[in-house]
């Protein structure tokens, strides 16, 4: 299976410090990637609070720090064929959080969650679960029907005007040579 999935938060340390979040998808060389599968996924998750994105390393040091924007929901559009993907930088998060309304493509950009007082995100992670679940999913279901469509020998139907024009040449004469009976 060539699709990684990278979903973690890191860990917090003790006070009012946000955890980092990160999520990436990356589409590893091996057999299935070599099928060309199309991937199309597009779904949108509710998150139970806020995701904030930010491209300052002193983010992570409040909760009343300054953000560029905050998400509620993640939405994975994915419309694609892994192979055709040169500049595909997996460990960005704006590639995977790219329709959040920020257009921008910070290469500092970093995502954290809400702050809160006893550091349990169970139901972020029932959230992250799901969209791992339905993407590996979608993949799965990708590469089985690129896998079903066989193989096929070349069909060769070139021709040319040459080759055409004497073709139509014969019909003519064909149709020429008939017999006229005068009484």
């Amino acid at each position: 299976m060539p699709l990684e999935i990278i979903i973690k938060i890191d860990k917090k340390p003790r006070g009012l410090y946000l955890p980092r979040f990160h999520f990436y998808i990356n589409y590893l060389q091996d057999e299935n990637l070599k099928l060309n599968p199309h991937f199309v996924f597009n779904k949108e998750y509710k998150l139970p609070d806020k995701i904030y994105l930010a491209q300052h390393k002193e983010t992570e040091f409040g909760k009343n720090s300054k953000f560029c924007t905050s998400i509620d929901s993640i939405i994975i559009n994915i419309d694609t064929y892994p192979m055709n993907q040169p500049n595909y930088n997996p460990n960005h998060i704006r590639q995977t959080l790219r329709n959040t309304g920020c257009r921008c493509r910070c290469e500092s950009c970093k995502a954290f969650l809400e702050w809160r007082p006893k550091p349990d995100y169970s139901d972020y992670i029932a959230v992250f679960q799901q969209i791992k679940n339905d993407l590996l999913e979608a993949w799965d279901n990708a590469v089985a029907e690129a896998f079903a469509s066989k193989e096929m020998e070349e069909i060769d139907l070139s021709t040319s005007s040459s080759s055409h024009i004497i073709h139509h040449k014969n019909e003519v004469k064909e149709k020429i040579s008939r017999k006229v009976k005068l009484a």
